[in-house]
């Protein structure tokens, strides 16, 4: 009887102890890096779990915003992490979005990623965690649904987020393909120049640059800047301005006066 209560003792001992090792096998096989899968297809994603990025894109590494959700197509696992690269947007949890597979930019820089991570207990060991690398991953970016997202005629104020507050207020109004600053001493007056879905930049339509601000000239020093329109609701358009794909300059809204 003994014999056979030690025996059982042993049996159960093993069973932990391989179920403890298989637990450690995993959180290595996880914690460190993504699994990426691949696919040129947009696809389809509702919004499981989102950590915004608030890292300056550029500057301290390879920042991205991350977004699991579940997917509809059935050549795709069924849940999957995508990383938008430099993107601030914020989306939330049930939101239904379409993914356009992007290129690794870790393949162009030898700046890492600035990865999502938490401290978890596993096997009663504290270990940290890579967010997101339970599924199969890809870069991606968000497409907006909204197609109307556009600066339509009339009259518009910007709003600048509050970590851009200082900024310099303006107003201006847009007639067409032109856009003309209002309640300001020069008025410049601007060509819309679209440069894809919801991208576009401004063309002044005056050949000096002497009138341009310092904070104007150092933008066009450092590439062509172009404001991405990552939102609208009603009268009101968010937006960011890029001075290009790896730097931003500002955010803030476009709000219709008139």
């Amino acid at each position: 009887m003994k014999k056979t209560k030690f025996i059982s003792f042993l049996i159960l001992i093993l069973i932990i102890g391989c179920k403890s090792q298989q637990g450690i096998d995993y959180s290595k096989q996880n914690r460190f890096e993504f699994d990426y899968f691949n696919t040129k297809d947009i696809f389809e994603i509702e919004i499981l779990q989102f950590q915004r990025n608030t890292a300056s894109c550029g500057t301290e590494g390879l920042p991205y915003a991350l977004l699991i959700g579940k997917t509809k197509s059935e050549s795709l696992p069924e849940k999957v992490t995508v990383l938008s690269y430099c993107d601030d947007r914020i989306f939330r949890v049930g939101d239904k979005l379409k993914i356009e597979p992007t290129e690794n930019p870790t393949k162009k820089t030898t700046m890492n990623p600035i990865y999502f991570v938490k401290d978890s207990i596993i096997n009663g060991e504290k270990m940290r965690w890579l967010l997101g690398s339970e599924n199969k991953t890809i870069w991606g970016r968000p497409i907006l649904k909204e197609k109307d997202c556009k600066l339509n005629n009339g009259k518009y104020k910007v709003i600048y987020d509050e970590q851009f507050s200082d900024y310099p207020k303006f107003e201006f109004e847009v007639n067409g393909i032109y856009l003309t600053e209002i309640n300001s001493d020069s008025n410049r007056k601007f060509k819309i120049d679209s440069i894809g879905e919801n991208n576009f930049r401004l063309k002044s339509m005056e050949k000096q640059t002497d009138s341009l601000t310092e904070f104007q000239k150092r933008l066009t020093s450092n590439g062509k800047p172009y404001y991405e329109i990552t939102g609208c609701k009603k009268d009101t358009i968010e937006f960011i301005m890029r001075v290009n794909l790896h730097v931003i300059s500002h955010s803030g809204k476009f709000v219709r006066i008139d």
